[in-house]
């Protein structure tokens, strides 16, 4: 009976626990199960979340730090529970700064992206620091106590080399993310049994 599985970027482990840790998995009832899959599988996820923020955070061209703050675990239940996965990305979440959107550009850190052009949104114009300005926006630049620097609809991005910054955290933590999960679930089962999670 496998316990779980490590599966991303190539790379899949099959995780496989001893036999009584097995047959106490298989005795939980179902809600308890998931609450102990779930907690374990977040738990070993963390270092592959600390080192894509690592990764991040060394690359000057990524500003704030807002995105690498943003990158994040999340654990989901499937079809009432029987599935359970465990997933690392960047949150739904606009940077106040920036205006930028960490889900929405993740693909871009990730794999990086080739020379092209940015339109500006319909009625719009890119004004200094690449803000968004109304074509006829007349307010005065908080920064420099002038109206803002207008200068084109669209701009053209030199292209990007990808940090791939999830792959490579996935890559070197695979399999200390099993280890983790395979202890963590242990823990969790034995106290999911304590409070009376087991089948008769």
């Amino acid at each position: 009976m496998a316990i779980g599985d490590v599966q991303g970027f190539g790379k899949h482990v099959t995780l496989k626990g001893d036999k009584a840790l097995e047959r106490k998995l298989k005795r939980l009832m179902e809600p308890e199960k998931r609450r102990a899959v779930s907690k374990a599988c977040k738990k070993a996820l963390t270092p592959m979340a600390k080192a894509a923020k690592k990764i991040v955070k060394q690359d000057v061209d990524t500003g704030s730090g807002f995105f690498a703050k943003n990158i994040a675990t999340k654990v989901k239940a499937y079809g009432k529970g029987a599935v359970v996965v465990g997933m690392l990305g960047a949150r739904n979440k606009l940077d106040p700064a920036t205006g930028e959107n960490p889900s929405k550009i993740a693909h871009l850190l990730e794999f990086g992206t080739k020379p092209h052009f940015i339109e500006a949104g319909k009625g719009s114009l890119f004004r200094r620091k690449g803000v968004l300005s109304s074509e006829d926006d007349s307010r005065v630049d908080l920064d420099t106590n002038r109206e803002p620097e207008v200068f084109g609809f669209r701009v053209s991005h030199p292209g990007a080399k990808g940090l791939h910054m999830f792959e490579k955290s996935f890559r070197r933590n695979h399999k200390r993310a099993a280890t983790i999960y395979r202890r963590e679930l242990a823990k969790d089962i034995e106290r999911e049994a304590k409070r009376g999670g087991f089948n008769a």
